[in-house]
């Protein structure tokens, strides 16, 4: 834990206080009018923002921020060496350990999301303890000791209260992994643990919400964005293909100025203006038009499917906020006369590897392929397809939950890198997975 900190401390002095973007600004300003929304997850807002207010109390607020990534830091660091740990008792080779070290330290991603103040980074961490600690469970010649059983609920209940589709993803995973696993005595534990984690996770989820009065969002426009960006596109493409009784039911659901703003890989400027009420109030009649009009026009339903996802898949360039690189110089002003100041304390750091952490770096042969989201992707598709070849039902099982949160993020608005951080993370074990199995120690 200590070197992975160390390693990542130059870039925290260089970037000081961290890089507070993305929805963190939302959280911080919502928290201003005096209010928590709910579509971020409550224990992150809470952490953000009781950094932010103690540095308001100091008058230095990027101090208070700092704060938060320092533990921030602290605590994705623990994981990591907890996860090496728990390859240590596989008796995974020292060298793969210290390699895997070293990427954990110097990796740019890696220092990049530490110092990110999105819901993803310890999401991520909490993630990996969980799957390598499952996959101490699908081994047929063990079981898990009780602290191996607490630590696997306590961090599946941690990564599903830091992202919100984590739940469905390892409650999806974990039955399907327990539907196929054998003896019955293992399939029972399996479920029981997977109940418990997600279980768990739901109910101080809801205590949250209680404790601060979160007000919740509108979901049903979140949970349809594939949907709606389908019906978008099609409308776009090919109104003039559409009878005006079809225009006027698919208008219902999302005003006329609306559709024209559609944008193929980012389905936002649809489902925010998309209306909720008719959407929770006719959800059937909205499905029966929306696979009335895939039926007519299912060519423009895949490609608005596999434009919307192209950062997921395609392995080369595309307008960089898709794959996630984030810079943050100068100062961000927020509201009631409020600013972030960023302050360099290790101009060295900058002015020697500042090239590998630009957006830019993307362009850098062999490793900014790794910057990107695809790269996991086929690997992981890759993985897949050599177990399946080579019969390692172990694999297999062990990539259902890992697929299952791929597929929440298909389904979801737009793709950023730091959404499947979690799957980088874990990418280590699924190859070690695929190709030796681990030995107990």
């Amino acid at each position: 834990m200590g070197a992975i900190f160390l390693a990542w401390l130059p870039h925290f002095l260089s970037a000081y206080p961290g890089y507070i973007a993305y929805d963190a600004l939302y959280q911080i300003r919502a928290y201003l009018d005096h209010w928590y929304n709910a579509h971020h997850p409550v224990i992150h807002s809470l952490m953000l923002t009781r950094a932010f207010q103690s540095g308001v109390n100091r008058g230095d607020i990027s101090s208070g921020l700092a704060l938060y990534t320092l533990v921030q830091m602290m605590l994705l660091a623990f994981t990591f060496a907890l996860f090496l740990y728990l390859l240590r008792k596989m008796s995974v080779p020292r060298y793969i350990r210290i390699g895997l070290l070293l990427w954990y330290c110097f990796f740019p991603a890696h220092q990049i999301m530490a110092l990110g103040s999105t819901k993803d980074v310890l999401c991520a961490g909490f993630f990996l303890v969980y799957i390598t600690v499952f996959a101490l469970l699908l081994r047929e010649e063990r079981t898990l000791s009780f602290p191996e059983a607490l630590m696997l609920v306590i961090a599946g209940m941690m990564s599903c209260l830091f992202r919100n589709n984590m739940s469905y993803a390892l409650l999806a995973g974990g039955l399907l992994t327990g539907l196929f696993i054998r003896p019955r005595r293992k399939k029972l534990l399996v479920i029981t643990l997977v109940l418990l984690s997600v279980g768990s996770g739901y109910l101080a989820n809801r205590f949250l919400i209680h404790l601060t009065k979160a007000v919740q969002p509108d979901q049903m426009r979140e949970t349809l964005s594939m949907p709606l960006q389908s019906m978008a596109r099609t409308v776009n493409q090919r109104r003039d293909e559409i009878d005006e009784e079809t225009l006027s039911l698919v208008e219902q659901y999302i005003p006329p100025e609306t559709i024209s703003q559609y944008l193929y890989f980012i389905a936002d400027a649809v489902k925010n203006d998309a209306n909720e009420d008719m959407l929770r109030e006719n959800l059937s009649s909205f499905f029966r038009l929306w696979l009335s009009l895939g039926l007519r026009f299912p060519d423009e339903y895949v490609e608005s499917v596999a434009a919307n996802t192209i950062g997921f898949w395609y392995p080369l360039n595309l307008p960089a906020f898709l794959e996630g690189g984030i810079s943050n110089r100068g100062i961000t002003e927020l509201d009631q006369g409020y600013v972030i100041e960023y302050r360099d304390h290790a101009p060295w750091f900058q002015m020697l590897f500042g090239w590998l952490y630009r957006v830019d770096a993307r362009s850098i042969p062999v490793l900014g392929f790794l910057h990107r989201s695809a790269f996991t992707f086929w690997m992981m598709l890759l993985l897949t397809l050599y177990s399946v070849w080579k019969k390692n039902r172990y694999m297999l099982l062990l990539s259902l939950t890992c697929w299952m949160y791929f597929g929440t993020c298909f389904l979801g608005p737009v793709v950023f890198f730091r959404y499947i951080y979690c799957l980088v993370c874990a990418l280590p074990l699924l190859w070690l997975s695929a190709y030796q199995r681990p030995a107990e120690s």
